[in-house]
């Protein structure tokens, strides 16, 4: 993230940016909120295993709007009244028509009911003392190297790490990643492996 502010902030082009970070994800934090329901289904398809009608959206997920046009230390709940009804992820397409292609249709039901960022925008003219770069986080592992690994190889692979290879080897044809074999495996061996995989794997698709 500081690297891509440090760029957009260094760019020419800053004075017409908006930088917009969320997240996919709660991160399992507990939210006092209920999910909205009762919000429309964007293209009328339903799941049937499991039964599932996409009328309710999740949990909430943090969001924060980067602009020299955006007031500083701005907090947002909601939007403001009579801008649709909710931020949500479906917000982005929404603020993308509405400020580059208004008169483009809505993409499904689900982004002509969200609200749009637009309304952070209140500035008549962009600031010019937004922070010229980001301070360099700490890394987490410097922060509490007593709660982590350490970084030598030599841990066992973890169970994404074995999918990791397993997908490697079925794609190269190689049967010999049984779960024996991903057992006794280290996370550098594993590294190792992958590596040559898609080492060979280019090279096969330069020789053909």
């Amino acid at each position: 993230m500081k690297e891509v502010y440090d760029a957009l902030r260094a760019s020419p082009m800053w004075n017409e940016t908006l930088l917009l970070v969320t997240y996919d994800e709660h991160g399992g934090f507990f939210d006092h909120v209920p999910p909205l329901n009762n919000v429309p289904n964007p293209d009328g398809l339903n799941s049937t295993n499991p039964p599932f009608n996409f009328t309710r959206i999740g949990v909430r997920v943090p969001a924060i709007v980067v602009s020299p046009w955006v007031e500083p230390g701005v907090v947002v709940h909601g939007p403001a009244e009579g801008n649709g009804n909710a931020f949500c992820h479906s917000s982005i397409p929404a603020t993308v028509r509405k400020l580059f292609a208004p008169s483009e249709p809505f993409l499904t039901k689900r982004d002509a009911w969200a609200s749009t960022f637009d309304e952070l925008l209140t500035l008549d003219a962009p600031r010019t003392n937004c922070p010229s770069s980001m301070p360099t986080p700490a890394l987490h592992r410097d922060l509490v190297p007593h709660l982590l690994p350490k970084l030598d190889g030599k841990m066992p692979l973890s169970d994404l790490q074995k999918g990791f290879v397993q997908t490697v080897a079925a794609k190269m044809g190689d049967s010999s990643m049984t779960d024996d074999v991903l057992a006794k495996m280290t996370e550098g061996e594993g590294g190792q492996y992958v590596e040559r995989m898609v080492d060979l794997a280019k090279r096969q698709a330069a020789a053909e």
